[in-house]
């Protein structure tokens, strides 16, 4: 059986990574993955598999599933408000189905 749940994608510059995961622990979320990113944006190219001079300015896409939409609204405010009142930075929620729903309601 298939359970509801929300998904959280954050796409950031590397440097701003821990910032974003402390917020995640701070909600108490058991849980995330994180991704190299690249893409074209707002504020140019980057490139996933290149050579960065500077690494902490590469991006990475973190993702985590939350059991209830309202615990997911909240973390995603506080990124907005920690996070990129004064970085760059994409977030989105999406509606997903999840198995073993007793993995992802720890906190809710």
């Amino acid at each position: 059986m298939f359970y509801p749940a929300t998904q959280i994608h954050i796409v950031v510059e590397k440097f701003l990574q821990p910032q974003v995961e402390q917020i995640l622990r701070d909600h108490k979320v058991t849980g995330y993955s994180v991704f190299a990113g690249g893409g074209r944006g707002s504020h140019g190219v980057h490139l996933v598999d290149s050579a960065s001079l500077i690494r902490e300015f590469t991006i990475v896409k973190i993702e985590t599933v939350v059991g209830k939409r309202d615990r997911a609204e909240a973390i995603a405010e506080e990124i907005e408000r920690e996070v990129f009142e004064f970085n760059e930075g994409v977030l989105w929620l999406s509606q997903v189905e999840i198995l073993r729903q007793s993995k992802f309601n720890n906190a809710d």
